[in-house]
């Protein structure tokens, strides 16, 4: 149990009113990367209470960003979310609906998973153009042209180039960005940057609401077999290539690449501009694996370390660090492999 009890009347003041329960007590919840999760239990009634990081190296809001979305999809009828309560501006949290759902593995991402994700993101879109859509935050790194999503990764790759070594696996680390990623980067960012120097990739992105960060490493399954999605404090109004690079691009529960054409075909053509889009995911794919090579390697930054260890994930850093290297070289690998082949 936790015993903060700040946090607690706090959260017995947000809840007055609500017909929860005065009487609670807060549990910890396991698993988040970025935050810290606690159950809120009152009676037999629970809700889900996220404490949000905040860094002064690190301004984005991700608790406005992550209401304001859940709230925006919840109100139109999307069921595959949590449903948002309340939010506290002052002490930095969120109450959601705790979902009795669980993790899943690699091997559990089947054709049916797949298509809830798209079907998410496509109802989703179904309300890009109302008002209330624009009045939603950008995501988090959004892009509009292919300049902007090189830029992201060029911003990435040099902050790691000025990585603190002072461990044998800091060492490592850096010895592996300069003789190997920053060489790769530089040609393959020189190179796509020829490309469409001109031409229908060159133009700006139709903008998409996009969950950011989208992928079933942020997903619980229910007992039903329904996948509820979670995490949208990276979301907002996005380029919908960016969504569709990262979703195949991230690493924890990754999606199959033998699924991207049924997925492309039921989230990007039924956009404006799907061809371009097409176009678009071709030539950034290559790029979006460099940059999840350097999200990787987050772990080597200090704010980044930080908010492992506001969610108490900091305890074995060094280990954790060896970890993600070897994850990160053998991301690299499958770039250099020919990487993930899309349609």
């Amino acid at each position: 149990m936790v015993n903060n009890e700040t946090l607690i009347q706090a959260v017995r003041e947000q809840l007055n009113g609500t017909g929860f329960s005065p009487d609670i007590e807060l549990l910890p919840v396991s698993g988040g990367g970025n935050n810290r999760a606690h159950e809120v239990r009152s009676g037999d009634r629970s809700l889900f209470l996220k404490e949000y990081f905040q860094h002064p190296n690190d301004r984005r809001d991700r608790l406005g960003a992550e209401y304001a979305f859940t709230r925006f999809a919840w109100d139109r009828g999307l069921r595959c979310i949590p449903q948002p309560f309340a939010m506290n501006r002052s002490h930095g949290f969120a109450l959601y609906e705790f979902i009795r759902g669980r993790k899943i593995t690699p091997e559990e991402v089947q054709a049916d998973a797949v298509a809830q994700a798209a079907r998410f993101f496509s109802r989703l879109n179904e309300f890009v153009n109302d008002p209330d859509a624009q009045q939603l935050p950008r995501a988090s790194e959004s892009c509009f042209t292919v300049e902007d999503h090189l830029a992201c990764v060029d911003r990435r790759v040099s902050r790691l180039d000025r990585i603190a070594e002072t461990s044998v696996i800091d060492r490592e680390a850096g010895r592996f960005i300069r003789e190997e990623l920053r060489p790769i980067w530089d040609r393959l960012g020189a190179s796509i940057r020829q490309q469409c120097a001109s031409g229908e990739t060159a133009r700006e992105a139709v903008p998409c609401l996009s969950p950011s960060d989208f992928g079933f490493h942020n997903a619980l399954l229910e007992p039903s077999g329904q996948f509820r999605f979670i995490d949208f404090e990276y979301a907002g109004l996005d380029d919908p290539a960016k969504m569709v690079c990262d979703f195949f691009c991230q690493v924890a529960v990754p999606a199959p690449a033998d699924s991207a054409a049924e997925f492309m075909k039921r989230t990007i053509d039924g956009l404006r501009d799907a061809e371009t889009c097409r176009q678009r995911i071709k030539l950034l794919m290559p790029a979006y694996q460099i940059k999840w090579c350097c999200i990787i390697l987050n772990d080597f930054l200090p704010t980044d370390s930080a908010r492992r260890k506001f969610a108490g994930q900091g305890s074995d850093e060094e280990t954790r660090k060896r970890m993600q290297l070897d994850k990160a070289i053998h991301k690299f690998a499958a770039l250099d492999n020919g990487g993930i082949l899309l349609p």
